[in-house]
């Protein structure tokens, strides 16, 4: 009411308070409605603060000048009701500052230790993190809170990643943002956040049950479940109805499980790399083949990771390999075993190898295959 007063009056204070009033009207109900705009609605939020104590401390001089005479200064009396307003806030002003986890940070520096492929140096991540990944690891991002660094259309290929539900549409977005890693962090935020970026027709893959002021329990819905990325975090990129393995990516770092017994309170971060993989034709084989390796990640976490091939009319199955044998990043995997249920051979596969995209010739049952079998590049 005070600034309004200011308003009214016409004085030379009427454009600063008619500024302020405009500022308060537009962002504090956007702070209400999304908490990030809570630091842009700080300032006049400040000034008004500072308005209200003053013209406070002016009612209450002369009743403060009874009881109390020392008090009884402007200033003096300010600062008292100052104090007394911000002291209950101290404790939390004195508390450590807000900082990002050692685990996502590792993360981050991990993505930037990693090798630099010519045509896949960005990362795509949540655009929420983007101004992170990009502090951290040193590499291009596609979208952060500062801006969409990617260009035109860079949330709208963002998006178009995040909902895709084939595997060829996903690598064609990272190929065409020249972006070779993935951060995988909190997939129900980016199912709601960036669904009016997705595609025309795209599924709605949350739903809320409830509507109101402040939201309410929402629901996943199949659509949400068929995303690739969703598909990486929750199964590791395995074969299920949704479609088959997903061998394009392969886990290069997690931080640890945050809510093991439910799913859809899980927090930890993951960094996938898209990869060309090792290809592999394998002949002599009697029915589909299986291409198995085992999985521990950085965390401790342990899965088996597979995939298989039926033989074409030439009796030949082809498999893609995301994974070296050894360390991916801080993941340590096995040796592979290709069988086709009647004979099983081990396979060695070098990190050049799914990074190249290097082509094996293998005869099923005919024994370990050496490295060196490794003889082509993909074309």
């Amino acid at each position: 009411m005070f600034l309004v007063a200011r308003v009214r009056e016409g004085s030379a204070q009427r454009a600063p308070a008619a500024l302020l009033l405009v500022t308060l009207a537009l962002l504090v109900p956007a702070s209400l409605a999304r908490r990030r705009f809570g630091i842009y609605a700080v300032v006049p939020l400040a000034l008004a603060a500072e308005l209200g104590l003053a013209r406070l401390s002016e009612r209450l001089l002369p009743v403060v000048a009874r009881v109390v005479p020392r008090l009884a200064r402007p200033g003096a009396l300010r600062l008292a009701v100052v104090l007394a307003t911000v002291a209950p806030t101290f404790p939390h002003l004195l508390a450590p500052p807000w900082v990002l986890p050692e685990e996502e940070e590792e993360c981050l520096l991990a993505a930037g230790a990693l090798p630099l492929t010519p045509g896949a140096e960005a990362i795509l991540t949540p655009w929420s993190f983007g101004h992170l990944a990009r502090y951290l690891s040193d590499r291009p991002v596609i979208a952060s809170p500062f801006g969409t660094e990617g260009g035109a259309g860079a949330l709208e290929d963002t998006a178009r990643f995040w909902f895709a539900t084939d595997q060829r549409t996903a690598e064609e977005v990272l190929a065409r943002r020249r972006a070779g890693l993935v951060l995988l962090a909190q997939p129900v935020t980016e199912a709601v956040g960036l669904h009016p970026f997705a595609p025309a027709g795209t599924p709605t893959a949350i739903v809320r049950v409830r509507a109101g002021a402040h939201g309410g329990p929402v629901r996943d819905t199949d659509a949400f479940w068929r995303m690739v990325p969703n598909r990486l975090y929750f199964h590791d990129g395995l074969a299920s109805s949704d479609g088959p393995a997903l061998d394009a990516f392969r886990l290069v770092w997690e931080t640890p499980t945050t809510s093991p017994e439910n799913p859809a309170l899980e927090e930890r971060w993951m960094l996938v790399e898209r990869v060309p993989g090792a290809r592999v034709r394998v002949s002599g084989a009697r029915g589909t083949v299986t291409a198995t390796v085992r999985v521990e990640t950085g965390a401790g976490r342990r899965f088996t990771w597979r995939t298989e091939a039926s033989p074409d009319a030439g009796g030949v199955a082809t498999l893609r390999l995301p994974y070296a044998s050894g360390y991916n990043g801080s993941t340590r995997v096995s040796e592979w075993t290709l069988s086709d249920g009647s004979s099983a051979t081990p396979l060695v596969v070098h990190d050049a190898h799914v990074r190249e995209g290097r082509v094996l010739e293998l005869r099923l049952g005919a024994g370990g295959a050496p490295s060196a079998a490794f003889t082509r590049r993909r074309p």
